[in-house]
């Protein structure tokens, strides 16, 4: 389990990189627009069909890497009043729930993704294959899914031993200002 945790953190790690390029290539080329358009007169052409594309890999391509480093909005009102066992019981099955949603997401996008491919669909000024951004965003998900998957297995396989020590590490943060 070591293993594939470490392979996936690898992956999400990856494809966060990528989606960071993307961001900034994408940041690049619309100042380069509205530079151009304001004082040349010119423009670059299919810029807001390359944005609209360039945020699928920047969304898709940082969401399992945004797990991993746990900097999703959580909303723990409810669990946090629960004991410590079933709080770690509690959030494993809606890890487990989350990773089969993600899955059964990603499992749609590559259907999709084979449907853009056998299609030949593309972006109506640029004619870019919209296949390869589907199957990005399928890979981005299924990578999610994993990630929920390793935190699931954790929640549930971990042992709280001393009931002080398990209080303390879920406050520790909370008493800081």
């Amino acid at each position: 389990m070591a293993t594939a945790n470490k392979a996936i953190r690898r992956a999400s790690e990856l494809l966060h990189c990528v989606s960071m390029a993307v961001l900034f290539l994408m940041a690049l080329m619309v100042f380069l627009d509205i530079v151009l358009r304001h004082a040349v007169g010119v423009y670059i052409p299919g810029t807001y069909e390359i944005t609209e594309m360039g945020m699928v890999v920047v969304i898709f391509g940082s969401l399992a890497h945004t797990q991993v480093i746990k900097g999703h909005v959580r909303i723990t009102m409810f669990v946090e009043k629960l004991p410590p066992t079933i709080r770690r019981v509690t959030e494993g099955v809606f890890l487990l729930i989350t990773a089969l949603v993600c899955a059964c997401a990603a499992w749609s996008g590559f259907v999709q993704a084979a449907a853009y491919r056998d299609r030949g669909a593309t972006t109506a000024v640029l004619e870019v294959a919209l296949y390869p951004f589907a199957y990005f965003m399928a890979t981005g998900l299924a990578l999610f899914a994993m990630v929920f998957f390793v935190d699931a297995c954790q929640a549930l396989t971990q042992r709280i031993t001393d009931k002080t020590s398990a209080e303390a590490v879920q406050t520790s943060g909370a008493a800081q200002p």
